[in-house]
């Protein structure tokens, strides 16, 4: 193969004009190539020997959080896969079916899909989940609220019963969908009440409760109390919490009444996860 000097290509009218645009279809057939390829890059592969998980459904979204649920694999022992608009985003083991997707924008849509895994086997994914999270918000300032419409709510602050010696609930949300709360590390104190709850539900579905912290200093005399009191509540999300109280009597302190009349709705799908519970005493 005989090479060429420059003065040579010239003197044969390969001059830089003539040069250069052909460096420039040889990188572009370069490219293309490599584009060709990837796009015929082997698709990713399921284990027919894993059952798929089914029923992928949304509990709730709010302007930054999604809670996804699911209906688990037969296939025993496996773990899940959650995936966001086609990435792996965390993992459940085989107990839990269920996941809350955070730090999502506001008024975005999101992409979901989840995979049973067996070892290095996956199965194929669920069918996928179109979700799309709040733009607004809506704060809470004090105690004594009662919540009727739906929305995505947030603590502004640190908030206090301020009138104690009463039975009154901090947060009274009731005959309602689609109401999240987000109280973005913030804490509720009960200020000595008698009988209280920092959230009571009657008639709720589609609830989210993230992000709330509790400090209580209940009276001696209370006679009945509980963090969270569910009462005919479908599809409700609470996680990532920290609920705790400085005086524990009952059974129930510090963490659930899940059993008032007439408690949780048949099929509730009610998911409790993720949260500490630090009552100083249960008997």
């Amino acid at each position: 193969m005989k090479l060429f000097k420059r003065n040579e290509l010239n003197q044969k009218g390969f001059g830089h004009h003539v040069i250069l645009p052909l460096i420039v279809i040889a990188l572009i057939t370069i490219v293309g190539v490599r584009v060709m390829l990837a796009s015929h890059a082997a698709a990713p592969t399921f284990s027919a020997t894993v059952s798929p998980p089914t029923n992928l459904a949304l509990n709730t979204a709010s302007t930054t959080d999604a809670a996804l649920t699911w209906s688990p694999s037969t296939t025993s022992g496996v773990t899940y896969s959650v995936l966001e608009n086609g990435t792996a985003i965390g993992t459940t083991d085989s107990y839990t079916t269920n996941y809350l997707a955070t730090g999502l924008t506001p008024g975005e849509q999101y992409t979901y899909s989840v995979e049973a895994v067996s070892g290095s086997d996956h199965s194929a994914p669920t069918a996928s989940l179109a979700v799309t999270t709040g733009t607004t918000t809506k704060p809470i300032t004090s105690c004594g609220t009662t919540i009727t419409k739906s929305g995505d709510y947030v603590l502004t602050g640190n908030i206090k019963y301020t009138t104690p010696n009463t039975d009154q609930d901090c947060l009274f949300i009731a005959n309602v969908k689609n109401v999240s709360i987000n109280c973005m590390g913030h804490t509720i104190n009960l200020g000595g009440t008698i009988n209280p709850n920092f959230f009571s539900l009657e008639n709720v579905s589609n609830f989210l409760l993230t992000n709330c912290r509790d400090v209580a200093s209940y009276k001696s005399s209370a006679t009945s109390f509980g963090d969270v009191n569910f009462d005919n509540v479908t599809n409700a999300t609470v996680e990532n919490n920290k609920f705790g109280n400085s005086y524990a009597k009952y059974k129930n302190d510090g963490g659930f009444s899940l059993s008032s009349e007439p408690g949780i709705a048949s099929g509730a799908n009610v998911v409790i996860n993720n949260n500490k519970f630090t009552s100083s005493k249960l008997v």
